[in-house]
């Protein structure tokens, strides 16, 4: 069977995109265990940006980062991990998550970077997605990526 040469791009740059995305989603939960405030949030901003533009560049779309920052500022980014680290619920949820015997510090201090690294999969994943499609960063709004980010959910998980 002969496979088509244009598949077999798409395919390889699919693969490599994948590979792509899941390093810098590890990155991301690696840079949410900083405990500096501020200072996490910068480096998973940092981190999604590099993702962003690596996925712009085996995409072969341009790397603008006025553009790329634009976009990751619209859809929160960097501010999710501030904002999951510090906000109330969280902070009382941290707090209650030690008062339980051997597993407590693990939920405790893994929740964060957990989610943070499966929240920057579904940004890789929805930048894939789009630069697939013939998309740019110009046009990648936060309604395209709610479009793909439910596409992405489980059938019934958000309600």
């Amino acid at each position: 069977m002969l496979v088509n040469p244009v598949d077999a791009t798409a395919i390889a740059t699919c693969a490599a995109s994948r590979k792509v995305i899941v390093q810098h989603s590890v990155l991301v939960a690696g840079a949410s265990l900083i405990r500096i405030p501020l200072a996490d949030s910068l480096t998973v901003t940092a981190v999604q940006l590099a993702m962003f533009r690596a996925l712009a560049r085996l995409h072969r779309r341009p790397e603008d980062d006025r553009e790329l920052s634009a976009v990751l500022a619209s859809i929160g980014g960097g501010m999710l991990s501030f904002l999951i680290g510090r906000s109330g619920p969280a902070l009382a949820f941290k707090t209650a998550a030690l008062a339980i015997p051997v597993v407590g510090p693990l939920v405790r201090y893994g929740a964060g970077p957990a989610l943070m690294a499966g929240y920057t999969w579904v940004l890789g994943e929805a930048f894939r997605r789009h630069f697939a499609a013939g998309g740019s960063t110009r046009d990648f709004t936060v309604k395209r990526f709610r479009e793909i980010a439910r596409d992405l959910m489980p059938q019934g998980s958000l309600g």
